[in-house]
């Protein structure tokens, strides 16, 4: 334990690759290339090893488990009253998911019984009504403040809003746009409360926003704890974990507008 370093772990990730090389002193630990036990402070980026830190963990592997599950989050969020996706098997179109997934994958979109008892033989475990979003935002919550607020741009047509397979890409919102803006703060707001409740130190919060009449302003559809960042994103998480770690960071700029 004599040689114990600053770490981030983390799953397979080029954003991690990225934080660990511009932070410098912090070490990078691959989830299939781990011989790691011990850290002085550790940063886990959606990776649930078990380790023994001396000092400072962000984000408990129990948190990242959590937020990983997705129908187990869902119903924690429901229960303290933060909206989310309605569940159903029957309120036609509904929307299959596996437990487990990340970005587009093991995505179905029902229409009939027929539709969701195939989507049950390809491994979707829960099914929530289809929310006609017309906007979708991700929030970047860190140490209990927002440090970033994006939306989705591309396609809107499309039933799956994501960069692979649909070419949408998220722009960063200027600071004063959302602190301006009463729909958008109440989204933040809400975020950072999701954030709370699951026992992360940070996390990027997926939002699905603007469907009209007959459903709820916004819902959250996920929380991200290992998010895939743009270069302006990259610079205010490492200003954040410095700050965590207690190591001073230069000022980064508040009012940039970048795409990702």
């Amino acid at each position: 334990m004599n040689n114990m370093k600053d770490i981030i772990i983390s799953v397979p990730s080029p954003t991690s690759r990225k934080i660990a090389r511009e932070m410098g002193d912090v070490s990078r630990y691959r989830k299939r290339a781990e011989t790691l036990e011990f850290a002085r402070n550790l940063i886990r980026w959606g990776n649930t090893k078990t380790i023994e830190v001396e000092g400072k963990e962000l984000n408990k592997r129990e948190a990242i488990i959590l937020a990983s599950d997705k129908p187990a989050c869902r119903a924690l969020l429901k229960k303290h009253k933060i909206p989310v996706p309605t569940a159903s098997e029957k309120n036609f179109p509904v929307i299959g998911r596996s437990q487990k997934h990340r970005a587009g994958d093991n995505f179905y979109f029902c229409e009939d019984k027929y539709d969701v008892q195939e989507a049950k033989e390809n491994g979707a475990v829960y099914f929530s009504r289809f929310y006609p979003k017309k906007n979708e935002y991700r929030v970047h919550v860190a140490g209990g403040r927002v440090l970033l607020m994006s939306v989705k741009e591309g396609d809107k047509d499309e039933v799956i809003w994501n960069k692979a397979i649909s070419g949408f890409r998220f722009r960063h919102l200027r600071r004063r746009v959302w602190l301006n803006d009463n729909h958008l703060r109440s989204m933040c707001r809400t975020a950072k409360k999701a954030v709370k409740l699951l026992g992360l130190d940070f996390g990027a919060v997926d939002i699905m926003a603007d469907a009209g009449q007959g459903h709820k302003p916004f819902v959250i559809s996920e929380i991200n704890t290992a998010p895939n960042l743009s270069p302006l994103a990259i610079s205010k998480y490492i200003r954040y974990f410095r700050e965590a770690l207690e190591e001073p960071d230069e000022d980064d700029d508040e009012d940039e507008e970048y795409e990702e």
